[in-house]
């Protein structure tokens, strides 16, 4: 659904929605206060898209102004149980 249609939907049945910024503006999604008691975040499949852009070490490292840590050294012979 569009955010337009999630917001159609929260008002028809009377409920609070708010188009909401996250992470200091990073990425948005949608409040919608089901029966104005329950929250329940919404996000497009496009502020999903963004939402998971913004999730990657690479992008996160950029942001914060810091290197990637070095990725870990694993052995080839192990063997993982569980």
């Amino acid at each position: 659904m569009s955010a337009e249609e999630v917001i159609a939907i929260a008002k028809r049945e009377g409920w609070r929605v708010l188009t909401c910024n996250r992470a200091e503006g990073l990425f948005q999604l949608l409040e919608v206060w089901a029966e104005n008691r329950l929250m329940i975040e919404v996000m497009t499949p496009e502020m999903t898209e963004r939402y998971l852009e913004v999730l990657q070490p690479q992008f996160l490292a950029e942001a914060m102004q810091m290197p990637l840590p070095p990725k870990p050294v694993v052995a080839n012979n192990l063997t993982l149980i569980g």
